[in-house]
């Protein structure tokens, strides 16, 4: 009796120990007869080890990524393959930031690679136990090889299992890749804490650009704001327009589940709705208006050049920036010959839309990309600058809408928002834009008719004005 008990355990210890370390383990329909939900084979699971990686593209953006190496995946034996990846907390060091450093950000998306047979299949759980034979069907979700996994990304395990369909390939191999972004502050640096009694700007870069992009019109936000912070949210390794990841041009995918993460970050840190204002350039006004319809009832929200031009994956239909703000300002640079990389058709759904146009301006073809960050410096000037009325009237009429019914600067008072809309032209040069503004055209609704009204005279002195039917 001793030896038969003795010889029992041992048993009953092997295949505890079967289940728990990396050896093959019996077929689930010898372990048990009592779940037949899960009868594939148990595989040892393979730790799919993501780093954080920094690297610099052709353009000079800085793409921070988390990746995994290319994992062999041996489809000789038919069996399934589970593997097991752990996302950090996003404020570990080095969890979205190269080295040791941590700072703010969320994770957004993820992309698989797979270079085995179509005819394969992939699943995914996130959390709970580790895949056995009683883990139910229910909580595998599928994933398509080669694909981006459009939802947030919560920190914790996931598991993937990879079960073999036909195919003569006998091997194959998986790459995991997922996106973060991240909160930025002074000179590039990462942004330890936010305080939720202070109103809070988010600035959004757009396609093919990172943080360094914005650096210079957050400096000028932080210092036109007096009370509060701006930060920007780099989403680089999401923005590239080309990324190389079996389909290009599809980051549209991103702009919703990064925007279901901004509102998820703001809820963490406490934030009230109230306090928070959004900036986005180009893609970036996309990101910022999903981000707008989750949060609710932003206190402020500015496009500049909106567009959602290429970006594969995401449709533009139904966006009304005026509809997730209490007060919106759409900037466009250049008309459509001018400035074709930005979408009129979006600023029109603001509160109200100023066109920045260069002095130049004929109507022939011009360089694109400066219509298209004009808006970029116009803004920081607005912000900035006071040595003339029109500026501060820009700051605080028209960007930060501060103060009761604002005045022109030449006395005549107009009401916000309601239609009202602006073109300014003015002497640009195009490396960097500069802008100094020395006429307007300003289009208003005067007692419900919208006229048109010309300026002449340079902005230091009082301008002279002619009205006409429009």
């Amino acid at each position: 009796m001793k030896n038969a008990f003795f010889t029992g355990t041992l048993r009953i210890s092997a295949l505890i120990l079967a289940l728990g370390s990396p050896a093959p383990a019996e077929s689930s329909s010898a372990i048990s007869n009592r779940t037949p939900v899960n009868t594939l084979d148990l595989h040892p699971l393979t730790t799919v080890a993501v780093s954080t990686t920094a690297s610099t593209t052709p353009e000079g953006t800085t793409l921070v990524r988390r990746t995994s190496p290319r994992l062999a995946v041996d489809r000789t034996t038919g069996k399934p393959a589970f593997f097991k990846m752990v996302v950090p907390e996003f404020q570990e060091p080095g969890a979205g930031w190269p080295g040791s450093r941590k700072g703010l950000g969320t994770f957004y998306g993820l992309e698989l690679s797979y270079s085995g047979p179509g005819t394969d299949r992939i699943h995914y759980k996130i959390g709970g136990a580790p895949p056995s034979s009683s883990t139910p069907e229910s909580e595998w979700k599928p994933l398509v090889p080669n694909s981006i996994l459009n939802r947030t990304i919560p920190s914790g395990v996931w598991y993937f299992r990879l079960a073999f369909g036909s195919g003569t390939r006998a091997s194959a191999n998986l790459l995991v890749r997922y996106h973060n972004a991240r909160l930025i502050g002074a000179d590039g640096g990462p942004v330890a804490s936010v305080d939720p009694s202070k109103p809070l700007w988010l600035l959004f870069h757009g396609r093919d650009s990172d943080e360094a992009s914005l650096r210079s019109l957050r400096s000028a936000f932080q210092a036109g704001l007096g009370q509060g912070r701006a930060l920007v949210l780099d989403w680089a390794s999401g923005a590239e327009s080309t990324p190389g990841w079996y389909q290009a041009a599809r980051c549209g995918h991103y702009f919703e589940p990064l925007g279901k993460s901004i509102d998820a970050l703001l809820d963490d840190l406490g934030v009230p709705r109230s306090k928070v204002g959004l900036l986005g350039h180009a893609w970036g006004a996309a990101v910022s208006y999903e981000s707008a319809k989750r949060i609710g009832n932003v206190a402020n929200l500015i496009s500049l050049d909106p567009t959602t031009a290429e970006a594969g994956g995401y449709d533009p239909e139904g966006i009304n920036f005026a509809a997730v703000s209490r007060v919106s300002t759409g900037i466009k640079g250049g008309n459509k010959i001018e400035g074709p990389l930005g979408d009129e058709a979006l600023c029109s759904t603001h509160d109200f839309s100023i066109r920045l146009f260069a002095d130049s301006h004929s109507g022939a073809p011009a360089d694109s990309a400066f219509h298209h960050l004009l808006p970029l410096d116009w803004c920081a000037r607005s912000m900035t600058l006071s040595e003339d009325s029109y500026w501060p009237f820009f700051k605080k009429a028209i960007l930060l809408r501060s103060g009761a019914q604002p005045s022109l600067p030449w006395g005549e008072s107009i009401e916000l928002p309601g239609g009202f809309g602006i073109e300014c032209y003015g002497k640009t040069s195009s490396t960097p834009p500069v802008f100094e503004s020395t006429k307007f055209l300003v289009f208003a609704k005067p007692n419900g008719k919208l006229t048109e009204a010309r300026a002449s005279g340079d902005t230091t002195g009082s301008p002279t004005w002619s009205y006409k039917p429009y």
